[in-house]
């Protein structure tokens, strides 16, 4: 999410780095994608909504998948249902019907050890459980905190991928 940016309507002061990817349609939107001038992209529209925004990209060459989606989802830390919330589920199921490689960054807003949370709650345990159910794999590394505030910090997003998108995201960055 690009916040900062963002000023009551157009996400502004970006498009000389690339092409801000959200769906216009949406009020209130809270994910978005900026993907660097170069790549072919394809915005998906279904099942995308103001906490999912997906693109399939198409590589010309070099190792690893020639088409993958990409993902960013936010989990709101007030949803009442157990996460992952059914768009991100639809686009799992899509992704896995298809045998398109997939990759998601998640503002998942849930704790778990397996992705370097100092502890388990709830909402971790449900998404941990999915991930693992689905064949997903977790691709962060380390422990460095992505939420921070004055008292407090945790490591509460993650990066979830196909088995082969993983290990691609592995090699990359070795």
């Amino acid at each position: 999410m690009l916040p900062s940016y963002r000023n009551l309507g157009p996400i502004k002061g970006l498009k000389e780095v690339g092409e801000v990817i959200y769906r216009r349609s949406i009020q209130h939107r809270r994910t978005c994608m900026l993907v660097k001038k170069g790549f072919r992209i394809l915005p998906l529209m279904h099942p995308c909504s103001r906490d999912l925004t997906a693109v399939k990209i198409k590589t010309s060459s070099g190792e690893g998948p020639r088409e993958i989606i990409l993902g960013w989802a936010y989990l709101p830390f007030d949803y009442v249902e157990p996460p992952p919330p059914g768009e991100l589920e639809k686009l799992v199921m899509s992704c896995r019907a298809e045998g398109t490689h997939l990759i998601i960054g998640c503002d998942a807003n849930a704790h778990h050890t397996s992705w370097g949370s100092m502890n388990i709650n709830k909402r971790g345990e449900f998404l941990f459980n999915y991930i693992m159910a689905n064949g997903l794999d977790i691709t962060n590394r380390g422990d460095r905190p992505t939420f921070v505030t004055s008292n407090r910090q945790e490591v509460i997003d993650i990066t979830t991928a196909t088995l082969y998108a993983g290990n691609f995201i592995r090699l990359a960055c070795n």
